[in-house]
Formats: C-alpha cells, structure tokens, sequence
C-alpha cells in the first residue's frame, strides 16, 4: 500500500479528507465506484 501525506494532495481534497474521519467515503469515476475513501484511527 502506498501513503501519501495530505499536504501532497490537491488542497481541494482536504475538506472530504477531514469529513472521512466521521463516516466512510465512495469515490466515483464516471458515476462508477472507483475508490473507498476512510478513516484510520491513530
């Protein structure tokens, strides 16, 4: 698995990143699943 600090991702992407911390995310590519994005506790 490959990490990526926050800091590194468009700043546009900080706002679900942050909201990920309450409640898992769906991403969708083309109105398709393409990605899961959730939350790992310290």
């Amino acid at each position: 698995m490959k990490t990526l600090e926050l800091t590194q991702l468009a700043p546009e992407l900080s706002g679900p990143m942050q909201a990920a911390a309450q409640e898992d995310f769906v991403i969708l590519i083309n109105g398709k699943p393409g990605g899961h994005l959730l939350w790992f506790a310290d």
